[in-house]
This record gives structure tokens, sequence and C-alpha cells, in this order.
């Protein structure tokens, strides 16, 4: 059976380097690309469109587009990954997931954090509408997905609907073992955010455990890999430590599992504050099963409640450090630096664990299948009809202005902010020109620029 038309509604894009990017591009970067359309977020408060994992093109919000998307796209099921970072797309969804049902497209939704619990308690009045909105589409869903099991059982518990899991794995044809030779200093390795309400004062605290230990002798490196936002705001702090160096992350697929299969020990990071907790508590991380498949001996530090570390203590796959303890973090790293053979012990427990619990080849097939079955429930929409969406395979690469504007938003923001009011002024003026420009019979419009 050939891929279903999916109409995909994520605020992130699949080419990005965000978790929920390279998410995506593993479930859906072989779907068939004229079956699958992205909506998202392109930045600067605006959306775009892109068929499979083409680059994507301005679209107008509003109730209007999302029908006229519909029409002309004719999805046969619908994923919508609900968050709170844009008004814009999430009135967007409702409006297209209402004209899709009416249609007959089946309905799925995938949630991959507990922002509505963070919300609930950082903006009370937002989270009622958005809980309103939440319940009520769970109520039209015919399959939603969790990314965790504890997720799946707390959110079934709240919302009252059923719930599948599905999370990042690994192939093992993609891990080779690697050799693990002996060297003359110990690299402990962390790839993955900074994000204050998640990681980042853990990992200071243990690059600040790393750094006084190898003042005092001990053979031992701390070396990371985040995202330049992240280098922007904290990496000149980490890098002025002894013995710990942080870059912005740019290697390929291949030249990152090698990074993080050659490091002796990798390490899983959480903060211990409660917003951390509320947020990321049933969050199954992306790299979870990578930093098992890669073979090094892992450190985990963080609340013991949280999904990633629990994961790893019954796995035993981990030595874990649950209590913010300066001593308690320094001899659990000590413990690794000074016992070799502790550590390729850990690390082939870890992969072992990998393959066996978390091989993405049956998981994602299930989560295909699971697609599939809900375009033949009641409501849905079958094989249906032909989608009019006439060019999606051949969108456009961003307009140079475009490309312009996302490089000024991702680089220099505060001047990015200062210029908004000049670019809707521009848009205003320009706009009835740009609109007699704009080609009636795609189910993308063109740029406005």
């Amino acid at each position: 059976m050939p891929d279903p038309r999916l109409l995909l509604i994520d605020f992130t894009s699949m080419s990005g380097p965000a978790a929920t990017s390279v998410l995506k591009a593993a479930y859906f970067g072989d779907w068939r690309m004229d079956a699958l359309l992205h909506v998202m977020d392109i930045g600067g408060g605006l959306l775009g469109a892109a068929a499979g994992m083409k680059a994507p093109r301005e679209i107008n919000a509003g109730e209007r587009s999302a029908h006229d998307l519909v029409d002309a796209f004719n999805p046969q099921a619908i994923l919508y990954r609900p968050v709170a970072d844009s008004q814009k797309l999430h009135d967007f969804a409702m409006a297209a997931i209402d004209a899709g049902l009416a249609k007959g497209a089946g309905l799925a939704l995938w949630i991959m954090d507990d922002w509505p619990a963070r919300l609930e308690k950082t903006d009370p009045e937002l989270f009622r509408l958005y809980d309103r909105d939440l319940r009520t589409l769970f109520s039209k869903a015919h399959v939603n997905f969790a990314i965790s099991g504890s997720m799946a059982q707390a959110f079934a518990e709240r919302y009252g609907a059923h719930f599948k899991v599905a999370h990042n794995g690994v192939d093992p044809v993609g891990w080779p073992r690697q050799a693990r030779k002996r060297k003359k200093r110990v690299i402990i390795r962390y790839a993955g955010s900074l994000a204050p309400d998640m990681t980042r004062q853990s990992v200071v605290d243990v690059a600040r455990t790393i750094s006084r230990l190898a003042l005092r002798g001990e053979p031992v490196r701390f070396e990371g890999l985040t995202h330049s936002h992240w280098m922007r705001e904290c990496g000149e702090t980490l890098n002025a430590m002894h013995a710990v160096s942080f870059r912005a992350s740019n290697l390929s697929e291949v030249a990152y599992k090698r990074w993080l299969s050659n490091a002796d020990i990798l390490l899983i990071a959480y903060n211990f504050d409660e917003a951390t907790r509320t947020y990321i508590k049933y969050s199954f991380p992306n790299k979870l099963p990578e930093v098992m498949a890669a073979g090094a001996a892992i450190i985990a530090y963080g609340p013991e409640d949280l999904e990633a570390m629990a994961c790893l203590r019954l796995c035993g796959a981990a030595l874990m450090v649950t209590q913010k303890e300066e001593a308690a973090l320094e001899n659990a790293i000590l413990s690794l630096v000074r016992d070799r053979s502790k550590r390729l012990a850990l690390g082939a427990a870890a992969r072992k664990r990998a393959f066996e619990h978390f091989a993405f080849g049956p998981m994602k097939a299930r989560f295909k299948q699971d697609l599939f079955n809900i375009i033949d429930m009641p409501g849905g929409s079958g094989q249906g009809g032909a989608s009019h969406a006439i060019g999606l395979t051949a969108l456009p690469y961003p307009s140079t202005y475009r490309r312009f504007v996302n490089a000024v938003h991702d680089k220099a923001p505060l001047i990015f902010m200062a210029l908004q009011p000049i670019a809707r002024g521009l848009r205003a003026i320009l706009a009835p020109v740009l609109k007699f420009r704009r080609r009636s019979s795609a189910a993308v419009p063109e740029h406005k620029e």
C-alpha cells in the first residue's frame, strides 16, 4: 500500500537541529514526498509549508488558508503535534483539522513533553484555552501517540484517551562496535541542549567537577556539542573552565556517531529544579538510545523520577547520581575515570540493552501501520480522491529576502526584534502588489516577497 497523503502540522522543520526535527526525519524521511505536506513555524511569526523534507514556503495563516490547503491537498490523515509556542500555528491546525475531519481524514496526535503542566504553572489563563482545545482534539482523534510509556499512562488518566508510544530508537547496523584503545586521558562527552529549564545547571555542575579533578591531576577532559544558540548563551562560561571544551554541533550523522562512540564516558544530565521535573518528567530523550548504542560508559546525573533516568536505572545501563550532591557526583566520576574495566562493562551493558529494547525498525513499522489504520476507521478517508496540490514536490527554495530574515532572526535576535515594526510596515504597503502576483492554482501560495 502506498504512503497515505499525510498533512503533518508540527512547530519544527524536519531538517533542523532540534530533537523534534531529528525524530520526525527518522519517521518520515523516506515518506513519499508528494504524499507528505508539512506545515510549520518558519520564524518571525510566519507559517510555512514544505513537501516532504524540502525547504518550506511561506503560507497565509488563518482559517480560510487552512481550509484552502486541506481542499487542495486532500489529506487522508492529519498528524498534529500541539505545542504552545505559536498561537498562529495552533489556530491554523484547529481549522485544518476541522476541515480535514469534515472531508473524512483520520486524525492522529503526538505529544513529546508535558508542556501543558508547565503552562498551567507559568500562564494559567493560556493553559485553560489550550487545555480546552487539547481535550477537544483527544475526543476527535483516531490515534494518539505519547513519547514514553509513563506519559501514555499519565495522559490517559488526565485526558481520558488511549495513547500508543512512539519515540526514537537505533538501527544496530548504524552503530558498529568501536575498538576501545587506552588513552592518556579519559574523555567524557556530552551532546545536547543547554536549556535553562532542562539541562544547563546540571551540565555546568559536571563541568566544574571535571575541571576541579583535572586541576588536581586526574587524567580527565570534558567535551561537549550543543546548538549554536546555547553556545552564544553559555559557551564562554563553559570554555573558560580548565579541561572543558564545548562547541556548536555541525557534525554529519556518521561523524556524530563516531564522536559518541569514541568517548570513554558519556553524560546524560538533567536539572533538579521543579520546572525541569514538571516539563520533562515523562519525556524520552532522542539521544538516549544513541548514547546507549555508542558503547561508552554512561553517567546519569539528575532526578530519579524523570523518564530518562528511570529507563537507565531499569536497564542497568548507567552509573546513577540522583541527588544534587557535589561529593556524590565527584566520587561517581572518579570511580569511572580510575576503573577502565568498570567503564567497559557499563558500556557493553548499555549497548546490549539499546539493541534489545530500542530497535527503531519495528517501532517505525508499528507507527506507520497505526497511521495506515486510521484512514480506514469510521470517518477516515480510505484511499480517497487525488490531491490537487499541483507543484508540491517542487516548492522553490526560500527567497533571498526570507533567507536574510531567517539569518538575522537566528544570529541577531535583538536586531531582528528592533526591525520588526519596519518590516511590518513595508509588508502592509507592498501587500496589494504582491497579492496580485500570487498564483492561485497551488496548494501552497507563493512567497509574498
